[in-house]
């Protein structure tokens, strides 16, 4: 805990401040702030998003949090980014265990026509019968992939709640 000395020998020595000397590297700032949500939103290709969505978490974050400082803006636009990537990373997941469900019908079906050419017909078995059995045990996409994603969203969970005590933090100020 900061002593009451030392509080009032840092409210001395900020009046003697005359801002910064060199403003070269900072003179940007204000043109930066936005960039992050503006390059985070996909707006090509089969995964395009829509920016909306993204603005509707962000000002639902802004509206949660309402940032009074430029420092609060940018950790809640990066709080917003960081869940924006977690939603991509939850469909990401649906897509890779969509994708191996497919292949895995499309295997079955296969099989089935190439088998049918060379053997003699079996008793009936309802392939979709066969087909969910099959995909309830190939279900899931190849452990490497699923082991990174699960890293990934162990990361941008951790990420999130840093920005969410930082803030939190920063409002008790």
């Amino acid at each position: 805990m900061t002593s009451k000395k030392q509080i009032e020998a840092n409210r001395k020595n900020s009046q003697a401040s005359t801002g910064p000397v060199n403003i070269s590297k900072t003179r940007f700032n204000a043109i930066k702030h936005g960039i992050l949500a503006k390059g985070v939103v996909i707006r090509k290709g089969d995964g395009k998003e829509n920016k909306k969505d993204f603005d509707f978490i962000l000002n639902c974050l802004k509206e949660e949090y309402f940032p009074n400082s430029f420092t609060q803006e940018i950790i809640v636009e990066k709080l917003a980014v960081d869940y924006w990537r977690f939603a991509r990373l939850i469909r990401c997941e649906k897509g890779l265990i969509e994708l191996k469900l497919d292949y895995t019908e499309l295997d079955l079906e296969n099989q089935r026509e190439i088998n049918a050419l060379f053997t003699t017909p079996s008793p009936t078995i309802d392939i979709k019968r066969e087909i969910e059995i099959k995909k309830s045990i190939n279900n899931l996409p190849d452990m490497d992939k699923l082991d990174i994603l699960s890293r990934y969203e162990t990361s941008l969970e951790r990420r999130i709640m840093k920005k969410i005590n930082f803030l939190m933090k920063l409002k008790k100020r």
